[in-house]
């Protein structure tokens, strides 16, 4: 659907409410850093503010250009410390590369003096192994240096809290790998170089949760100095998808798919011989166990060691171990097999070395899609498995053995059922959902590219404005953040939500709902008097179903109306009595739609009944026609404020849609922007 804007909707957009656009995840993807050079500004915008309203001069051309989103347009750059050879971490790398040529980028892929990776031919053959289609063309393999030129999109790989180059440019993503650096102080240039990132990428929910938590000094920091913080997320890794079928009495045997190498996150293969022959004798006796990946270079030792156990285990006829199989023979073992094993981290305490469990496992999704029922330990693959529906997560190798002999003992139908349903998993982690994904992120962070310039100059003067204005007054009136996340504008959005409220006829008390991964984030907020927060004993990913109980809404119950923001909502006026008027504003819900796509909060919402839309699902930011269609349906769905990506009137009928991406790329825009900002931050609403 066109996305068109005009300057009357425009102007209605900044009188009363900035609503950043949708995303189509509920992830809340958003950029946010202090640039080191951008401190001196904030003291002049700070000064200007006390000031009857005037033009933003902050923003000079020189200042202008450094954020300018036009910025190294047509032209992206990945780089990588790390040798380009078959792996996870190199897959997720090129499907990036493969995503960003998608939006018609250039890319260059800048790596250290000596890669194993020499050149393009090197790489395209590395893609082909990966399945990662690239476009020869469009791609050049480069050595970093100090003076590499500016790009629209940087993205960067790493083993640890920081990237280990500054960014280069206009949307900039550090893909974490794992912090394996654990809780190793971050010295000030690689602190700097994180504080200029948009977003870090993390591949689970296990390792959202570790960075997180090792994460929270510096965080601490940047928060008590005012400089924001990158947006934090996660961004399962693209897998490719096995295309096999074969029914479950015609596969009796035990896969395992992993690279064979020694130490750290090694897969577990000499754990798996020794349970297979525990086990050998309770299951068919023809079932075979196949050892199936990539030798890496200097643990051959290793390898031999596994053969020797194998013979030592008078495993030979059970046990094959094959090394650098073609996909099309990969395909032959998957295709006969019922259980796959990954025992990554078997036995190990995730609290003292969460660094040696799996933290995603692509080869858990490959095997899923052929239809094997996975068995594997903690960590990544809980973002994966459903224990008893698509596979099994075990905690300890007695757990690995039960469930193994569980599944064999399973009549055909049943385990049909699990295959079919891992089946149906695997799906959701498609190379296609991910490249989806990353071009939504990689769009949004351009899109918001103004509102980041926005926060960082004004943030100081909204912790002033929010600290003299009158206390919130607690009556019929609600206003609610909910936010799980270290998300970079929670302070701003809900200071100034707050300031704005407080200069309201109406009586508005202000709540912020967060998680643990967030409370001393939440905790170290400068918050308006009177506003209250809310630690859920839910974990991140949690959060949407948490949205849809009843014990969620019921707190909120008493309230006449409730308005639901989130961090990418600007209250710059107070709310219009009209709106109030509505049974229902916000973005448009079905009621009888499944799992919520994207918080309630992913726009500004008044609710009058809060407790009716715990029955609601949003539907996603991006929508067809025939999407609009069936939301204008529902009897929920009043009234959408501008700036949302679509609308529904009062008739119910489809009306134009609008849009920020254009006005936040516009210098003379965001300067009215800012001096809308000014003039609410100083009571004049």
């Amino acid at each position: 659907m066109d996305r068109l804007i005009s300057q009357t909707r425009l102007d209605n957009l900044i009188s009363f409410a900035v609503l950043l656009p949708l995303v189509y995840t509920w992830l809340n993807l958003v950029p946010g850093s202090l640039q080191p050079h951008e401190v001196e500004h904030v003291d002049l915008l700070h000064s200007q503010l006390r000031q009857p309203p005037s033009p933003l001069t902050t923003l000079s051309d020189e200042v202008w250009r450094e954020y300018d989103g036009s910025s190294g347009a047509g032209h992206a750059a990945v780089f990588t410390p790390y040798h380009i050879t078959p792996g996870g971490g190199e897959k997720y790398l090129l499907s990036a590369v493969e995503a960003m040529q998608s939006m018609g980028y250039f890319v260059t892929i800048y790596v250290r003096p000596f890669n194993r990776c020499s050149s393009v031919a090197d790489l395209m053959q590395t893609a082909s192994f990966l399945r990662v289609t690239l476009d020869q063309s469009k791609v050049s393999l480069q050595i970093w240096t100090d003076d590499v030129p500016r790009v629209h999109v940087f993205f960067v790989l790493g083993n640890e809290k920081h990237p280990q180059v500054a960014p280069i440019g206009v949307v900039n993503m550090f893909m974490c790998q794992f912090p394996f650096d654990l809780d190793r102080y971050i010295e000030q240039d690689m602190s700097e170089n994180l504080g200029g990132f948009n977003f870090v990428l993390l591949n689970s929910f296990f390792s959202f949760s570790w960075y997180n938590r090792l994460l929270s000094p510096w965080i601490n920091q940047r928060v008590s100095h005012a400089a924001l913080l990158p947006d934090i997320v996660v961004l399962h890794p693209p897998v490719s998808l096995m295309s096999v079928s074969s029914a479950a009495s015609e596969r009796p045997h035990i896969l395992m798919l992993g690279r064979f190498f020694k130490g750290r996150q090694s897969k577990g293969h000499k754990a798996a011989i020794e349970i297979f022959d525990q086990i050998r004798d309770s299951i068919p006796a023809g079932t075979m166990l196949y050892m199936i990946g990539q030798l890496v270079r200097d643990h051959e030792a290793y390898f031999e060691e596994l053969h020797s156990l194998v013979a030592a285990k008078h495993l030979t006829d059970r046990v094959q171990i094959v090394n650098a199989a073609p996909h099309e023979v990969v395909n032959g073992y998957m295709m006969s097999s019922l259980v796959q094993w990954h025992l990554t981290g078997l036995d190990i305490d995730s609290s003292a070395d969460p660094a040696s469990l799996e933290h995603f496992g692509i080869s858990i999704v490959e095997g899923m899609s052929a239809g094997i029922i996975p068995v594997a330990c903690l960590g990544g693959p809980e973002d994966i498995i459903t224990t008893g529906v698509d596979g099994y997560i075990s905690h300890n190798l007695q757990e690995v053995r039960d469930h193994t002999l569980n599944i064999f003992a399973l009549s055909s139908e049943a385990q049909k059922d699990i295959s079919n349903a891992a089946r149906a998993r695997a799906v959701q982690f498609q190379a296609s959902e991910f490249r989806q994904r990353f071009i939504n992120t990689v769009e949004n962070g351009a899109a918001i590219h103004a509102y980041r310039l926005m926060i960082s100059r004004t943030l100081l003067h909204a912790r002033s404005a929010g600290a003299a204005a009158p206390a919130l007054r607690a009556g019929r009136y609600a206003a609610l953040f909910v936010e799980p996340r270290n998300h970079y504008a929670l302070e701003f959005a809900s200071t100034t939500t707050s300031t704005v409220l407080a200069a309201a006829k109406e009586s508005w008390i202000l709540h912020i709902v967060h998680s643990e991964d967030n409370m001393q984030l939440v905790n170290q907020m400068h918050l308006h008097e009177h506003s209250w927060t809310h630690l859920w004993k839910a974990k991140t990913p949690q959060f949407p179903r948490l949205m849809k109980s009843s014990a969620f809404w019921r707190v909120f119950s008493g309230k006449q109306h409730l308005m639901v923001l989130s961090c990418q909502s600007l209250l710059l006026k107070p709310v219009p009595p009209h709106m109030l008027s509505y049974s229902y504003t916000g973005p448009a819900c079905c009621v009888d739609g499944g799992d919520i796509c994207s918080y309630l909060a992913a726009s500004s919402t008044i609710l009058a009944e809060p407790l009716a839309l715990q029955r609601a699902c949003l539907l996603p930011g991006r929508m067809t026609s025939s999407d609009w269609k069936q939301a204008s349906s529902c009897s929920t769905a009043k009234h959408m404020l501008p700036g949302s990506t679509c609308s529904v009137d009062q008739g119910n009928s489809l009306v134009a849609s609008t849009s920020l991406n254009s006005f936040c790329g516009k210098q003379q825009q965001v300067h009215t922007l800012f001096n809308n900002i000014a003039k609410a931050l100083r009571g004049g609403v």
